[in-house]
């Protein structure tokens, strides 16, 4: 399920960025519960407090949208993977990393 379907009358949606399938959005969707959509490269800092009190609140399941899990000796394969579109979120593991 997807963003537009979980909000409710008058949320907001945010897409950042670009993923490897290109999101099919109906307009109906929009007009009938009078949402508002934003788009971005990137997450606005000063919208990220806001957005992680949504995920605890309403227990959304994040680990969801994560693809990668890399230890910092993967990130040039993974970055040029993001690169070409082919990632969601990815996570950096720091157990292999130097010094620690």
């Amino acid at each position: 399920m997807g963003a537009v379907e979980v909000t409710g009358r008058n949320g907001r949606v945010g897409f950042v960025g670009f993923g490897e399938v290109q999101p099919a959005i109906s307009p109906a969707q929009f007009i009938e519960k009078q949402l508002t959509l934003f788009g971005s490269f990137v997450f606005p800092i000063d919208r990220c407090e806001e957005m992680l009190r949504v995920v605890q609140t309403h227990e959304v399941p994040i680990e969801a949208t994560v693809t990668h899990q890399v230890t910092l000796d993967d990130a040039p394969e993974v970055f040029s993977a993001f690169d070409r579109g082919e990632t969601g979120e990815v996570v950096f593991t720091w157990d292999d990393a130097p010094g620690r």
